[in-house]
């Protein structure tokens, strides 16, 4: 979850949704500027879709162990990959809400690869099925120009003050209520539309900010919007607050 989020930094905070295990963990995570800057190093970025899989309720988990870049990253920079839950390729109304992790590809014998691996949990109190989107993102290297396509993306964000009944919500004070996780109304839907139109198909990118750790989904992502969906996976009532963000090609890409 993003709190206070500032032009010189915010605060990133975690909450371990597994009763059964612990462990350490890490963070990539993206800042969209909202207008270009000259002298800014350009930005290598990569994208993908990973298929659905099912899942089955609470707690259980899935392994995608090989997405492969479609072109090597040569920056010498760390790289950043973030993921949002999605519903494509789902067949019926079961899309829980799964969490991933990203780590290292899982690599085969005397294969050069790059790219990563996914293990995603399920937090939701339904089975069904979900997938990812995927964008990695890196400190661009002159010499080897790999985003050179990135020049032609389009990245369109906000949060949920963008959602198309915001204004009506929000005058009694903090919106969109959820309940506990695991209770009727701990989860809410908002139709988002985009500044305008992509191009081609796109992926999006959504995070919980506040206090409460709602799950967002992307669902029936089209070039001109999108529905988030996001689920309190907490023990208590709070807010479905987010970021989003959408990447693809506007005029001229490809």
């Amino acid at each position: 979850m993003a709190e206070n989020v500032k032009a010189t930094g915010f605060t990133l905070r975690a909450r371990n949704a597994d009763p059964s295990s612990e462990a350490d963990v890490a963070f990539d995570w993206l800042a969209v500027l909202g207008v270009p800057e000259d002298g800014v190093a350009q930005i290598d970025a990569l994208v993908s879709v990973l298929q659905a899989k099912s899942f089955g309720d609470f707690l259980h988990r899935r392994h995608w162990p090989r997405i492969w870049f479609s072109v090597p990253f040569f920056s010498p920079s760390p790289r950043a990959v973030l993921l949002t839950a999605n519903d494509l390729g789902v067949q019926g109304a079961r899309n829980p809400a799964v969490v991933g992790v990203v780590n290292g590809l899982e690599s085969l014998p005397a294969l050069d690869t790059d790219g990563f691996s996914v293990r995603a949990t399920n937090l939701d109190s339904i089975d069904g099925a979900s997938g990812f989107y995927a964008a990695a993102f890196a400190i661009g290297d002159p010499a080897t120009p790999t985003g050179s396509a990135t020049q032609a993306m389009w990245i369109d964000h906000g949060s949920e003050e963008n959602t198309e009944d915001f204004f009506l919500n929000v005058f009694p004070g903090t919106p969109y209520p959820v309940n506990p996780g695991g209770q009727d109304g701990d989860s809410r839907d908002f139709a988002i539309y985009f500044d305008r139109s992509f191009l081609a198909p796109l992926v999006v990118l959504a995070t919980a900010r506040g206090r409460t750790p709602v799950v967002p989904l992307a669902r029936d992502v089209t070039t001109h919007g999108f529905t988030l969906h996001a689920r309190n996976t907490d023990s208590v009532g709070g807010h479905a607050l987010f970021y989003w963000a959408a990447i693809g090609c506007v005029d001229g890409c490809g």
